[in-house]
């Protein structure tokens, strides 16, 4: 599995909601705080900061999503079969 062009992709935008997804919102909450932000300020951002998630199918398995702004700087393993995406690569 490769992962996708920067060009061509699909992805879901969405926002943290503290009730809907507490364990999220806790830990991004922390990585703020931990970076100098007021817990009252990070608190209040969160819920402004629109995330966008590539979305990938790992075939017969299952559906799984990625940080947009990680996939072209970090190594993405399937969750599934625990392989390691390979880059894209432009098709001249």
């Amino acid at each position: 599995m490769k992962k996708n062009n920067s060009d061509n992709y699909e992805s879901i935008k969405f926002f943290l909601n503290k009730d809907k997804h507490p364990i999220a919102f806790a830990a991004k909450l922390k990585e703020l705080v931990e970076c100098g932000m007021s817990k009252e300020d990070a608190e209040s951002a969160i819920p402004e900061m629109e995330f966008e998630m590539e979305i990938y199918y790992s075939d017969g398995l299952g559906l799984f999503m990625v940080e947009s702004e990680a996939v072209e700087s970090c190594t993405i393993i399937d969750p599934y079969t625990g392989n390691e995406l390979e880059d894209f690569e432009d098709e001249d």
